[in-house]
């Protein structure tokens, strides 16, 4: 989602429907191109290996105070929020006390994990934010593993 609205700001920046924004010199360079019509090639080329990149690149942006990229970001985790407010409500958590774990590598932009973390606190007040920091996947293998060697 993060690389498709990063994706809409950069035309919009070039067909100057929308603001300048520094994404789009972000992604120029990083992808190695210098027109629009190299950029679109690239990205409709392998646009599964090229989203999540548009996403860092906004990140990045965002960190270096670009408005466009903040508003991307800030949106990112504000609709992360309300999906996660709708199971809350539906598992009648609000007012209880439970871990949240947040795991992806969305929530290592600071920018979408503060506006999520803002957003869910004012619905559930008691929750307990758990951010994984390892790829899940380690852990199942650990798991595993020591299983394997438990077992007789």
């Amino acid at each position: 989602w993060i690389g498709q609205q990063t994706f809409q700001a950069i035309f919009r920046d070039l067909d100057g429907r929308g603001p300048k924004t520094r994404i789009t010199n972000l992604a120029f360079q990083k992808l190695e191109v210098k027109t629009k019509q190299a950029f679109l090639k690239k990205i409709y080329a392998e646009p599964t290996k090229f989203m999540p990149l548009l996403s860092i690149i906004c990140d990045q942006a965002g960190k270096e105070k670009d408005q466009v990229a903040k508003e991307i970001l800030i949106q990112a985790g504000e609709e992360l929020a309300l999906a996660t407010e709708m199971v809350i409500k539906k598992l009648k958590l609000p007012n209880k006390k439970f871990h949240l774990v947040m795991v992806g590598g969305t929530f290592k932009s600071e920018i979408v994990l503060k506006t999520f973390q803002k957003q869910v606190r004012l619905l559930t007040p008691k929750a307990d934010f758990i951010l994984v920091k390892k790829e899940p996947v380690k852990g199942a293998i650990k798991l595993a593993i020591k299983q394997l060697m438990t077992d007789d």
